[in-house]
């Protein structure tokens, strides 16, 4: 294709446009091989600042705010001034503001500071282990059940403080070396923070795998048995698809204030109250004169000695369909007012497992 250059200036000038148009050329290829022969210093750089910016706003991300009509005005007041004052320092490091939630649930459940004590020890992991080793199998026993019983990481955080302290009392105190790594049977006193550890490895590995339902559909409905490998990374693979859903979710459901998890604020106050070592008692509350550990022990055993009057000595208590008692030889009564034959209605119960057992404890949430 020919290309005219036509202009005011005759000949002379159409041939003063062609070199400047073929000199802008060769500068428009030649700006085209540098930037491909860039240096290789200046890529890394570029790497370098785009990771950064991703870590300073995976960071930040943890003191937005959420859209929450409950979040006191103070606190928004507050954020807005940290706000403008991130390109100087970082806020998290400001010796004259303490960083503490906003809600008053939160703020009475979760402590403030940190203590520096041993966590990654060989203790930890062992109780840990075991725990999840026998709490995930009868989870996974107990979901084939009706109704439904599910032991939670309050089951793990309970039973690990009188294992952690016998293991403290009764462990001998010797070091190994393992890859250069010293570390002992016995750091010590059972601490918060190993004990925190189990409760937060309980409460991932607790829960029954959803693939579990699959396999067992499978086995039962359908006849196919794929062998166990076939069993293991179904269940694998979907547990880490979980996971990472979790992970990309925690800038929108964990790092914002106003998330509040009221089953995860129900084991730090019981984590506190097992390691309290000033405990203010309240006498204008129930059970507010004795400590708080000794209070959840006597709920315990007055829940446990309960359980035996509707699962065992007066069975009709865990599904009261009384309508059926004024009818029980009618059919259409039954399918309408039974509790395990029909609709259930009107339904009403008085065992504590019916309760719990779909809709989790209504204990747990504070309002």
């Amino acid at each position: 294709m020919t290309r005219s250059v036509t202009g005011t200036g005759g000949p002379q000038a159409g041939v003063s446009n062609t070199g400047i148009e073929l000199q802008d050329a060769q500068e428009w290829d030649t700006s085209i091989h540098v930037e491909a022969v860039q240096s290789p210093k200046e890529r890394p750089e570029w790497h370098e600042d785009t990771v950064r910016t991703l870590r300073e706003d995976d960071d930040m991300s943890e003191h937005e705010l959420l859209l929450d009509p409950n979040l006191p005005e103070e606190y928004s007041q507050r954020h807005s001034r940290v706000s403008l004052e991130l390109d100087d320092q970082d806020p998290l490091k400001q010796p004259d503001e303490d960083e503490d939630s906003p809600y008053p649930e939160v703020r009475a459940a979760v402590r403030n500071f940190d203590e520096d004590l041993p966590c990654n020890t060989v203790r930890a992991w062992s109780i840990g282990l075991s725990l999840i080793f026998l709490g995930a199998s009868m989870n996974t026993l107990f979901s084939l059940r009706s109704p439904s019983i599910s032991l939670g990481a309050l089951i793990a955080q309970v039973i690990a403080w009188p294992v952690g302290h016998a293991w403290a009392r009764f462990v001998p105190d010797r070091e190994f070396t393992t890859f250069g790594h010293r570390w002992s049977l016995n750091p010590g006193p059972f601490n918060i923070k190993e004990h925190t550890i189990i409760v937060v490895m309980a409460s991932v590995s607790f829960s029954v795998a959803y693939a579990t339902d699959i396999i067992l559909a499978q086995v039962v409905f359908y006849k196919q048995n794929f062998g166990l490998v076939f069993q293991l990374l179904l269940t694998i693979s979907t547990q880490s698809l979980g996971y990472g859903i979790a992970g990309m979710m925690r800038k929108f459901l964990v790092y914002p204030a106003s998330m509040i998890w009221p089953g995860n604020l129900v084991s730090a106050t019981l984590m506190n109250a097992m390691y309290e070592k000033k405990d203010v008692r309240d006498p204008s509350v129930i059970g507010g004169s004795i400590p708080r550990y000794r209070w959840f022990a006597l709920v315990t055993i007055c829940a446990f000695v309960y359980y035996f009057i509707p699962g065992f000595l007066a069975q009709f208590l865990s599904s009261f369909a009384f309508m059926t008692w004024l009818a029980p030889n009618s059919p259409v009564v039954n399918q309408l007012f039974g509790g395990t034959t029909g609709l259930s209605i009107i339904p009403i119960t008085f065992d504590w497992t019916q309760i719990s057992g779909y809709i989790g404890s209504p204990l747990v949430p504070p309002w």
